[in-house]
């Protein structure tokens, strides 16, 4: 929680819930995004 506590979305992650929508996924696919995912 302390750790995000700066970033603008951190009341939405940690806040009262007050809608939950449920979501699923049909695939999922690898992304090349260079030095960030080097070592995935």
């Amino acid at each position: 929680m302390i750790m995000t506590k700066g970033f603008k979305g951190n009341s939405y992650l940690w806040g009262e819930m007050e809608f939950v929508r449920e979501i699923s996924f049909s695939r999922a696919e690898k992304n090349n995004l260079g030095l960030m995912t080097k070592k995935l």
